[in-house]
């Protein structure tokens, strides 16, 4: 299951109703990257996202409708951090979700293939798709613990470690989802970092964009 969170308010690009309808690469609007790669490989999508969202939802349906495409929509009351828009979607989640935050633009796109298979061959229980930065208190961060199977989660920290690398994509087990995401949750409250007891598999993307950034 393809997990795309949409409730944000888009405060940094002018609160417009939705962002995610923002061109993009190509002029295409900025969710409909995630869209595309996941109908290009036939996995179906769920989008957590604002009832205030009209023409979101109105776009959402015209592709579905398009593409003969599995989309299923949750509309949720705003919350205050995304962690929390994901956390509700729960009941929609399968044994296998790759979660993709529709306005950022990352290569290589093959990034999604590797992070499934590394959870399908029991490799791990979260995978993610990092890069490297010099600024870490502006994004969310993974390390490593001294326990192999396990890894350690911080939202914009302010102390980090060598090792430490930024993450742009996330999958995650049915098993593994509540314990990363509500990890993620507090740590966007007090910048902490927290410690998960699963075991990561890291992969390397060779270039990573918020698109709605300054």
């Amino acid at each position: 299951m393809v997990l795309i969170p949409a409730a944000g308010f888009g405060t940094r690009v002018g609160s417009p109703e939705a962002k995610e309808l923002l061109p993009g690469p190509g002029g295409l609007p900025l969710i409909q990257n995630s869209l595309d790669q996941a109908r290009k490989r036939g996995w179906p999508v769920h989008v957590i996202t604002r009832a205030a969202k009209k023409n979101l939802i109105q776009f959402l349906e015209n592709y579905k409708m398009q593409h003969q495409m599995e989309i299923s929509i949750q509309l949720v009351e705003p919350t205050k951090e995304w962690p929390d828009s994901v956390l509700s979607s729960r009941p929609y989640w399968r044994k296998i979700n790759l979660m993709i935050l529709p306005d950022t633009d990352y290569e290589p796109k093959s990034i999604w293939d590797d992070l499934v298979q590394s959870l399908r061959q029991g490799l791990a229980h979260v995978a993610a798709g990092v890069f490297e930065v010099q600024d870490f208190s502006v994004w969310g961060v993974l390390g490593a613990t001294a326990d192999p199977s396990s890894f350690k989660v911080c939202e914009k920290p302010q102390n980090t470690e060598t090792g430490n690398q930024a993450w742009g994509i996330l999958a995650f087990t049915l098993e593994a989802g509540q314990d990363l995401l509500q990890a993620q949750l507090k740590s966007t409250q007090d910048h902490a970092w927290r410690e998960i007891q699963h075991p990561l598999s890291r992969h390397s993307l060779s270039s990573f964009q918020d698109l709605t950034r300054p």
